[in-house]
């Protein structure tokens, strides 16, 4: 609670804003999106690491050579604020021996990501694991995730506390499409 004072005479007041302070000590620390790699991969030249600042995503295997960098466009965020994407991340296939990710953190701190399945009319599943113990499943269905308020169109971002470490990210229903990630 804050008391407004003034004594110099009348204030007229327009608007009183509060805007949060950014969550962790220094906010956030990186986003890794996939601009600069459209067109890798499935030619490929596969783009095996994208880092920014103390995160990095790793491509571990891709046999069958299905990983790509593509353009496409969807906005995250909520019905007031959203960050549109142009490009994705995707995994093209179901994660196992022929295709794996990990993302690799730097302190602790919260990973924001911004997914969605790789079939408009399949659920599929994007979980973060350590050690064998899921800290985030991400359900990237598009009856739930995705929402539309008069023109505006947009999904839900998935959201975790970490730890520092390295974490796998599997997908074991199928393809994934990721366009962001935030630390």
């Amino acid at each position: 609670e804050y008391d407004l004072t003034y004594d110099a005479g009348a204030v007229n007041i327009y608007a009183i804003e509060y805007i949060p302070a950014p969550a962790g000590p220094v906010g956030v620390d990186g986003v890794i999106k996939f601009d600069d790699y459209v067109g890798t991969m499935a030619d490929g030249t596969l783009a095996t690491e994208f880092e920014a600042g103390s995160i990095k995503l790793n491509v571990v295997v891709d046999t069958d050579k299905k990983m790509a960098v593509d353009a496409n466009s969807a906005s995250f965020g909520t019905a007031d604020a959203q960050i549109k994407y142009t490009t994705r991340f995707k995994t093209g296939a179901t994660s196992g021996d022929k295709s794996g990710l990990k993302l690799t953190v730097g302190a602790k701190g919260t990973i924001k990501i911004a997914v969605r399945t790789g079939s408009n009319s399949k659920v599929r599943n994007l979980k973060v694991v350590k050690s064998g113990v899921e800290v985030l499943t991400c359900t990237l269905d598009e009856s739930t995730q995705k929402h539309t308020v008069g023109d505006i169109t947009y999904y839900d971002y998935f959201t975790a506390e970490v730890e520092a470490g390295e974490y796998d990210l599997t997908y074991d229903a199928g393809a994934v499409n990721i366009y962001a990630i935030e630390y």
